[in-house]
């Protein structure tokens, strides 16, 4: 996590909803989404889901001053090095996917999401559950 030493990976959050959010601190459309993340963060918890944050082409102390000045609480990783957007086949910041408890993207938003967008999403894929899914 930012802040920390170590390393994070998504498999560690396997039965949760997680919706992944690429960011970084000096992009405009990333500062307007940081409120609706956390508010969404504080929405989704109970129900076994949270919000990850993933900071694209940004140095550390940017990212800690932007987490810290947007109130941030979710977990926030770096990706150092790409590969974590890569696998995303991610286009830059911003960008959200939703994982569900499964570990399947279910939904992607390629350009600055609003919490319209996240209330009409998130409560069918927070509503099921692993092995409920019709394909």
């Amino acid at each position: 996590m930012l802040g920390t030493s170590g390393s994070e990976s998504l498999a560690q959050l396997r039965g949760k909803v997680v919706v992944v959010n690429v960011f970084a601190s000096w992009c405009q459309p990333c500062l307007a989404e940081a409120p609706i993340l956390e508010r969404e963060q504080q929405r989704i918890a109970k129900n076994n889901a949270t919000i990850l944050g993933v900071t694209y082409q940004d140095n550390t102390s940017d990212s800690e001053d932007f987490v810290h000045q947007q109130h941030i609480t979710y977990p926030v990783v770096r990706d150092v090095i790409g590969n974590f957007v890569r696998g995303f086949s991610t286009t830059g910041a911003t960008e959200t996917f939703v994982i569900n408890r499964e570990g399947k993207i279910v939904a992607l938003q390629r350009s600055q999401l609003d919490a319209t967008w996240l209330q009409q999403t998130l409560p069918r894929i927070l509503a099921e559950r692993p092995g409920s899914q019709t394909s």
